[in-house]
Order: C-alpha cells, then sequence, then structure tokens
C-alpha cells in the first residue's frame, strides 16, 4: 500500500512512526508545512515531521501551493492520503486522488471539529478526549468516523502532554485499524451535538482575574508549552506557568506573597502562581522576580 502522509507538529510524529511499523518507507511520501520562523530568534526551521522524515530517509515534500505537486503525487498513485494535524485543508482533487482520505483527528467528534481540540478540551475542562479516525470531505472535520477511542484528560494536562498522550494513542489506533482501513465501515456525525475548536485568538492568552481561578488555571494550562498564558504589571507582560488552585477571598489581580510564589486573587478562589517568565528574561520564581525589582514589588496584576 501506498501512502501519502500529510502531518505537521509534534503530535503527528507519532502516527508516521507508527506507520511505517505497517508500511515500508519506500511506500510512504511525507508531506509537511512548510519551513517557518520559530523560536524566539525567529529563526527559519522546519516542522518536527519534516526534522524527523529528514532523519529518516523518508521522501519529503513541503510545499507553499499542493496544486504544485497534483502531476508528482498523481503518478506516486496513493492508495491512502492520511493526514495528522497537517495544517490544511486539502482540496477536492486532492481528496479524490486515493482510493481512501483519512484524518486522524484529536478529539472525540462531533466535539471539538476544527484546527485547536487539544487545547479546547482543556479550556473547557472536558474529562475526557481522544482520537477519532475519520473519512475526510469538504467540511471541517465533518466526515463520517471509523473508529474511536477514549482518553481521560487529567487535571495536570497542559496543551505539550495531552498532545504528546494523543499523538501515541492515534498512532495504536492505526494500528488496529489497518487491517481492513481501505473498506472498513464509517458512520455518520451527529450536526447537533457538533462544536467548533478555533485557534485562540491573541487576547485569549491574557489571565482574566475577574474571572474565577479554576478557568483562568485551564487558560495556563491550555497554552502551556505555546503561545503561552500571561498577564502583565506595569505595561510589563510576564508569561504565566500552570499554576494551583487555592480557596480565598481576595480582589481580583491583588498579589500575596507566598513564600517563592505568588497568591493572586480571582472572581472566585485564588491561584497561586509559582514560575513566571517577564518579557525578556528567563523563567523564574515570583519571590525572585520581586528581589530584582529597583522600584516598588507588585502587589496588582492586570
Amino acid at each position: 500500500m501506498r501512502v501519502l502522509f500529510m502531518g505537521t507538529p509534534e503530535y503527528a510524529v507519532s502516527v508516521l512512526e507508527a506507520l511505517r511499523t505497517l508500511v515500508a518507507d519506500e511506500s510512504i511520501r511525507v508531506v509537511s508545512q512548510p519551513d517557518r520562523a520559530q523560536g524566539r530568534h525567529r529563526k527559519i526551521q522546519p516542522s518536527v515531521v519534516s526534522t524527523y522524515a529528514l532523519a529518516h530517509g523518508l521522501a519529503l515534500d513541503r510545499p507553499q501551493q499542493l496544486s504544485l505537486l497534483k502531476a508528482e503525487w498523481t503518478h506516486f498513485a496513493p492508495d491512502l492520503v492520511l493526514t495528522a494535524a497537517y495544517g490544511r485543508i486539502l482540496p477536492a482533487w486532492l481528496l479524490a486522488l486515493p482510493r481512501r482520505a483519512l484524518n486522524l483527528h484529536a478529539s472525540l467528534l462531533p466535539r471539538w471539529r476544527g484546527p485547536n481540540p487539544i487545547a479546547w478540551a482543556i479550556y473547557a475542562g472536558d474529562r475526557e478526549t481522544g482520537i477519532s479516525l475519520m473519512e475526510m470531505a469538504r467540511g471541517i472535520d465533518t466526515g463520517p468516523v471509523l473508529e474511536q477511542q477514549k482518553m481521560a484528560v487529567e487535571p495536570e494536562d497542559t496543551l505539550s502532554t495531552l498532545s504528546a498522550r494523543l499523538g501515541a494513542l492515534a498512532g495504536q489506533v492505526l494500528v488496529q485499524a489497518w487491517s481492513d482501513i481501505l473498506v472498513k465501515r464509517a458512520e455518520l456525525q451527529s450536526e447537533t451535538l457538533a462544536t467548533y475548536a478555533p485557534k485562540f485568538p491573541p487576547l485569549m492568552a491574557k489571565l482574566d482575574f475577574t474571572q474565577p481561578a479554576a478557568l483562568e488555571a485551564r487558560r495556563i494550562r491550555s497554552m502551556t508549552d505555546s503561545p503561552g498564558a500571561y498577564t502583565t504589571w506595569n505595561g510589563l507582560r510576564i508569561r504565566v506557568a500552570p499554576a494551583e488552585l487555592l480557596p480565598g477571598v481576595m480582589a481580583p489581580g491583588q498579589i500575596v506573597p507566598k513564600g517563592d510564589a505568588w497568591q493572586v486573587g480571582c472572581g472566585k478562589d485564588t491561584l497561586v502562581l509559582t514560575r513566571i517568565q517577564p518579557e525578556g528574561k528567563t523563567w523564574m520564581t515570583p519571590a525572585a522576580f520581586s528581589r530584582g525589582l529597583k522600584t516598588e514589588h507588585p502587589v496588582r496584576l492586570s
């Protein structure tokens, strides 16, 4: 079987690793997003999937436009197009190219269709999520589902940790479904139960201390390690690591030192911030940040 595999982040690497246990490397053609500026210094770098493919000698395409490779992919004649967080909507001609076009989506469809399902599951406080192996259609994650497997969302899960565990589960789902993957029956999704998971707008990364502490703790975890949740003090942007919840009544944004940490008031209960990263600095404890100030110590975050 020839497979055109399309993926970009770490989540997709786990799927690609599983795929290589099922078919020979010569029968896989990898497609990933073009190299882009990444990191603090905005250095041009390949995607995680591209890096993996290059390291293992897999055929790799990184097109700016998918149509530029239509002739090559038609000649490759894949039996299966398989995507895992590729990051683009596929055109109709590409969906029609193989015997079947499938996607390993990181949610229990129809909940959290769209490009950001893992983060939304954390932010919404879902107790479980999972993997859906689905047929690709013209809509966004609207196709029939072949198979699903559930996974608990742990209280301490971040976007990074849950993505890693879901990637591993996606690889397992692929292996389990492989024997009849080209003919396995799929069931239509319920449109009435569908929810959408768009990318977070930039302002959503800013903590809102008028909200319950539990919600703000989920906001932080849903954006760890990237893009990162933040607050501000005197105009200085401060990234925040996953925080602890503590019962209490304090004014929203009010800071009370608690050892090396800050206890911060919220609309309900409080957050205990143990690690922060002031703009232009490395990660540190709030106490270390306070000691380095030449002015007054922070008393309120905004």
